[in-house]
Formats: structure tokens, sequence, C-alpha cells
């Protein structure tokens, strides 16, 4: 946990942590019936969001429900930080409640999966700690709850592969399988720098390339995972390939080496403080390239405006 004082919601989470890896490592479990309807509770984490808004529809207001579908959690908080508080302490209360009847009541991890998934989660907390206090850049350490992969399955959408998610309105806390897929240090790593991102977006492909870009250096720096693995492993690619051609025309313009020139990248993408990438490429350039990956859909705008910043 980072050195802050601790708030009381912060002591509610860090207990949450505890009595889910308490209950999970239980042997006693009531299993669900094969129709799966038992006290009329989600069976997925997937489900659990989607009742939020059927909740939401009944006890908001039309103004505040319009705001609640149609604008972000961050926007939200800018438009209206009273309705952002009362749908975070709703979202974090119920997602609680929910995590400790799922773990008494539905599947259950093996102690010595769980044991070791806690273990890489508090290492790669202190490594990234670390790493963001060499460079005096600020740090929120990351709650983790693992819980198994059948709590990740979205019966709505059943092709989806769902490793591990962030619920909308409880920022606070990440839910991870507890043998996802992909890499968990790598997955790790990613979360928290999305965390730790403080100024806005700056748009799905920078957000996803630098982070990706970012969490993949760091995993190599300190050797969590053999090289081979993440060869093989191929997350967000495009995006990061953007990002590394964003990185060469750094290193070019300033003369640093690769890794400060991303370190300059990630602490734009962190801070929102943009007047760094604006020195080197000139404001109207950079400014172009936010712009280009906050718009949907307009890929090759983006790749245009990168070529003509680095021109």
């Amino acid at each position: 946990m980072s050195g802050r004082r601790a708030t009381s919601s912060t002591v509610h989470r860090r207990m949450l942590v505890l009595i889910v890896a308490a209950v999970l490592l239980s042997p006693a479990s009531t299993r669900l019936s094969s129709s799966g309807e038992q006290d009329g509770q989600a069976r997925t984490v997937p489900d659990l969001a989607r009742a939020f808004e059927h909740t939401f529809s009944q006890i908001l207001t039309p103004e505040e429900y319009e705001l609640f579908t149609s604008r972000t959690p961050e926007e939200i908080k800018e438009i209206d930080g009273e309705l952002y508080r009362k749908i975070n302490q709703n979202v974090g209360r119920w997602t609680d409640d929910w995590i400790l009847w799922a773990a008494r009541n539905l599947d259950t991890v093996p102690e010595a999966r769980l044991e070791r998934a806690m273990a890489t989660a508090s290492r790669i907390d202190r490594l990234t700690r670390d790493y963001f206090e060499a460079r005096g850049w600020s740090y929120r350490s990351l709650e983790v709850v693992f819980l198994p992969q059948r709590l990740f399955h979205d019966t709505h959408n059943r092709r989806a592969k769902i490793q591990g998610v962030f619920i909308p309105f409880y920022p606070e806390v990440f839910f991870s399988t507890v043998d996802p897929a992909a890499p968990l240090e790598l997955i790790l790593v990613h979360e928290n720098i999305h965390y730790n991102k403080r100024g806005p977006s700056l748009g799905l492909p920078l957000n996803e390339g630098i982070t990706e870009t970012s969490a993949r250096h760091i995993v190599r720096l300190h050797e969590l995972l053999p090289g081979k693995v993440l060869r093989n492993f191929q997350a967000y690619p495009r995006e990061r390939e953007l990002v590394e051609t964003i990185v060469q025309g750094i290193t070019s313009r300033t003369g640093v080496d690769h890794d400060a020139a991303l370190d300059l990248l990630l602490e734009a993408y962190l801070t929102g403080e943009q007047s760094g990438m604006e020195r080197v490429f000139g404001t109207d350039s950079w400014t172009h390239v936010i712009e280009a990956s906050r718009s949907e859909k307009k890929w090759h705008r983006l790749r245009r405006c990168v070529e003509e910043a680095l021109e």
C-alpha cells in the first residue's frame, strides 16, 4: 500500500481483500443449482455491472440517470461531483457485498494459486512504485481482488475473453482472474499504470499504446518474464508500433536514449502535462496527434498526424 494515511474506505478495501482471500480459501462453499438461480444475485462480474444500470434507473432522477448513461465517470465527476460520489459509493458497496456473496456461494480458488497470485501482485506493486518514485512521479497502490475465471464469463457475449476488469465508478479496485491467459505480471503492471494516470485521456490508441509499451519495458527491466513469453503475447500491436515511432522521433530530435524518450511520453500520459512533448514536436503538431487519437475510428488520420509531427 502507499505511504499515505489510510482513509476509512481504504481500510475497508484492505479488509475486503483479506476477507475475500479467506473465504476463497475455505473448503466449504455452497454450489449453485443447475438453473443458476439463487438469491436473485448476478452470477458474473459483467452481469453485476449490467445490473447497476437497472438499479440506478430506479433510484436516480431522470436528469441524473441521463448523465449516468450518457457520460463517462470522469465527465460526471467534473459536471456533478455530488452525483459521482453517490454513484461511486453505491457501486462500491454493492460490489463489495456481491464479491463476498460470490466467494461464499460460487467457485473457490485453490490456496496455492491464490497465494501465488497475491504474492505476484505485491511484488508488482513494489517494483512499479520504485519505478515511479525514482522519476519523481506520484504513485498510488492498486487494490487487486482475484476471482475464479468463471466469474468473468459474459453471459450476453460468450465470445468475450475477460480476464480482468475495472468496474465503472469503482476505480479503486482491479478484479482479476487468478489464472489469466495473458501473463499476470504484464497485466498488473499495465493496470497499475492506468490506475496512476491523473491527466485527461489522450485517446484510446495513445492511452493503450503508451501503457502497454511502458508495461513491457518495466517487465523487461526487472526480468519479470522471459523474453519469449513477451514476444509470443501480442497485445495492442498497432498501438505499440505507433508509440515506438513517436519514441524514435523523440530520440532523433533530442538525442536521449530510447528509455528516456519512453519515460517522457509516459510522463505526459500520466500527468496530462504536455509541455515536454510540445517542446519536442511543437505545440500544434502534438495537439493534432492527441486530437486524432481522441477521434473514434480515425486511425489513418492519427498515423498521418504522427508522420507530420516527425517531419
